[in-house]
Order: structure tokens, then C-alpha cells, then sequence
């Protein structure tokens, strides 16, 4: 069965325009990532609009924060029944979770799509018999999700490959402070905020 592509669905419900897909494919092209963040980081998208877009094309449940689990066990306890490192989910932008043993896992990742990640947890979950259930995140909403393994990641980090090293540079070329500054502008001008603070925090 062919899959519709996400550019052609945004321009049939006119949330973007053939302009805005051909910027986005530049973009794309230039510095590599999925052309749905292209268009958002861009401006011509907002993430929600993308977000339901993505779930009507892939039949897929989006999740937010306050369903995310809150309890690091939950997250430990499903990288050790399937068998998946923290740093290799770090790496991925993957996160899992699962409330007991035998219960299904959650799967949220920024692109769930990506062909290492379906292999990958398919096999361990198929060889320990769990259910995966896959879930679309906003890039906030996962942020929060990868922050439950991040403490694990760093007890890794010194052990980590080349191969893994090249990757956390491929991942900090995708400009994700780029992409949160457009998201806080997104949301500021959807809102119709007059200022925006912003307070750091430990």
C-alpha cells in the first residue's frame, strides 16, 4: 500500500503551499531531517497542525505530556526487557516506558518512522514477546520523555563508539535550539503574547 506523502496531504488541506514544500525540500536537502520540521522550522507550519497530519496519515495516537510516565523505573524497566542501551535511545531521539513486566511498551521517538528503530525494537520485541505501542510526541513532549534516560546516557557517554560520537554531532547540526526558539515564537504568536520571559532553571 502506498503512503501518501506528508507534503502533498498539508497542501490538499492548504495548511502549507507548493511554496513552502519547495522551501522546505531545500532546507531538507541542505541540512538533512524530516521535511515536516523543515516546514516548522521555516514558519510555514505549526508543529500541532504537522502533528495531526502525521496521525491521520499513519494511524497513529499522539500523546502528550501529562500521559507520559513520571516514574524512571517504568523507563529502566523497558530498556531492560527489550535490551536497549540509554545511549543508543538517546541517540535515536527514542524513548520507552512500560508500567510493569508484561505490560506493552511505549515507543515515542522524532521520527518513529526511522528504518534502524523499527528493526531494532521489533526484533527485541518479538524475541521477548511484548506488545510496542507507538505514539507521535510533540518535540517538547519527547524532550521531557528523554530526559527520564538522560542521567543513564551520561554513565555511557565515556564508552561511546565513534560511530556514536559522529551521530551526537549529526544530532547537534540539526539546530535543536533553532528549532525550540521557533516553537517559542510559534506558540507566543498563536497566543497573542505582547512579551516573552524566559527563566532558567537547574
Amino acid at each position: 500500500m502506498n503512503i501518501q506523502r506528508i507534503g502533498d496531504i498539508l497542501i490538499e488541506r492548504a495548511l502549507i503551499s507548493k511554496t513552502d514544500l519547495a522551501q522546505a525540500k531545500r532546507l531538507q536537502e541542505e541540512v538533512g531531517g524530516l521535511v515536516g520540521q523543515a516546514l516548522i522550522r521555516l514558519g510555514a507550519l505549526s508543529e500541532d497542525d504537522l502533528l495531526q497530519t502525521l496521525s491521520d496519515q499513519l494511524q497513529l495516537p499522539i500523546i502528550h505530556a501529562e500521559a507520559l510516565s513520571t516514574e524512571s523505573a517504568d523507563y529502566e524497566r523497558a530498556m531492560e526487557i527489550l535490551d536497549l542501551s540509554p545511549a543508543w535511545l538517546a541517540l535515536r531521539q527514542c524513548a520507552i516506558w512500560c508500567d510493569h513486566e508484561n505490560s506493552p511498551v511505549h515507543v515515542i521517538a522524532h521520527n518513529i518512522l526511522d528504518l534502524e528503530l523499527r528493526e531494532r525494537l521489533e526484533a527485541q520485541s518479538y524475541a521477548k514477546n511484548i506488545e510496542l505501542r507507538d505514539y507521535l510526541a510533540s518535540n517538547q513532549t519527547l524532550e521531557i520523555a528523554l530526559a527520564q534516560i538522560k542521567s543513564h546516557h551520561n554513565g555511557e557517554a565515556a564508552g561511546a563508539s565513534d560511530d556514536d560520537a559522529q551521530r551526537l554531532r549529526e544530532l547537534a547540526e540539526g539546530a535543536p535550539v533553532i528549532d525550540f526558539v521557533n516553537r517559542v515564537f510559534s506558540t507566543a504568536l498563536k497566543e497573542n503574547a505582547s512579551d516573552i520571559h524566559i527563566e532558567p532553571f537547574l
